[in-house]
């Protein structure tokens, strides 16, 4: 996975532990799934959208503007 530090980013190997469990909660998959109905709205056709949690935030990192 790719970390934020005092000097950037870097990629650390993921524990096995974390590999295999839920990325997201209920509540997250849920917003998640409104957000990209909102942009697949927005742009009226499917979008295959990137997305960050941060601190129980969710960010939009990339969604294409044009059909592939």
């Amino acid at each position: 996975m790719i970390v934020g530090g005092g000097k950037g980013t870097e990629e650390v190997e993921v524990a096995e532990s974390k590999r295999k469990g839920r990325k997201l909660d209920d509540e997250n998959i849920i917003k998640l799934a409104e957000i990209c109905i909102d942009i697949e709205n927005h742009y009226k056709f499917p979008c295959d959208i990137e997305w960050a949690l941060e601190n129980s935030t969710l960010y939009i990192v990339q969604s294409p503007r044009s059909r592939l």
